[in-house]
């Protein structure tokens, strides 16, 4: 899913390819943090979040429209994008532990903007999660009513099956199968 790019240190640094989205410059691994690299790498969370959230409101639709095909693939879309989340979480993991130190290194107007793109992206990763449970629900009144179809369907089969289709007598000829008597009379 992701390429991987070494730093001057010799880390792994993830490159995320869907759209070419990487902190503008690798995130330090060794002493503190360069806060521009830091902020940088906020940016491109807050944009993979941002697809994500169009994906998940695509997604309502299109479980609403009952369209299975279409919803496996923007499932598998928002698969490969959690990914890069994940990647990137990987990746800002180690400096959540010195956020604190980072953040005093910081400018005011660095501070500001990280703290800002850090509550855009608590902000989108609610409305998602809320979103996501609200599908759930959906998607078990959905379960529900297809199986309570199914069983009326079922049931409906076994009654037929139970009572036939037709009670009128039949009966057998040679080599021809079986008549109705009302076909005797053709």
């Amino acid at each position: 899913m992701t390429k991987q790019n070494r730093d001057r240190n010799g880390s792994e640094q993830p490159k995320l390819k869907s759209r070419g989205l990487q902190p503008a410059r690798p995130l330090e691994t060794a002493g503190t943090p360069d806060a521009e690299s830091f902020v940088a790498s906020l940016e491109c969370q807050l944009e993979l979040y941002g697809r994500l959230k169009r994906l998940v409101e695509r997604q309502r639709s299109l479980i609403t429209a009952e369209d299975p095909s279409q919803l496996l693939a923007l499932l598998a879309e928002r698969d490969r994008v959690t990914s890069e989340l994940s990647t990137l979480a990987k990746q800002l993991g180690p400096l959540r532990e010195v956020w604190e130190r980072v953040r005093v290194n910081m400018s005011a107007d660095r501070r500001r903007r990280a703290a800002g793109l850090i509550q855009e992206v608590q902000k989108q990763l609610q409305d998602i999660n809320a979103t996501d449970a609200d599908d759930v629900k959906l998607l078990e009144v959905r379960k529900r009513r297809v199986a309570a179809e199914m069983q009326r369907v079922g049931a409906r089969g076994a009654m037929l099956s139970a009572y036939g289709r037709d009670r009128r007598p039949r009966v057998a000829t040679r080599g021809l199968g079986t008549l109705d008597r009302t076909d005797e009379n053709l």
